[in-house]
């Protein structure tokens, strides 16, 4: 994988790899991202005093939905 491709990357993985193995059109979410996000906001106001909500309208899929709330039970 070139420097290019890396930029467009998800999970290590090229966008042509993904559609191969599963089809397009294709949602994609990089957990690690995800996460990653999630601890820096958690951080940026106190750590575990503070409650983040997530907006399940603006995104409903119930696997991310599953994913966040696994990270406010950690």
């Amino acid at each position: 994988m070139n420097e290019r491709e890396k930029d467009f990357s998800i999970g290590g993985i090229s966008p042509e790899e993904l559609v191969r193995a599963h089809g397009a059109p294709l949602y994609v979410y990089d957990t690690d991202v995800m996460e990653r996000q999630y601890k820096r906001l958690s951080k940026a106001f106190g750590g575990s005093k503070v409650k983040i909500n997530y907006a399940c309208k603006a995104l409903n899929n119930l696997n991310v939905l599953k994913f966040f709330k696994g990270l406010t039970l950690a």
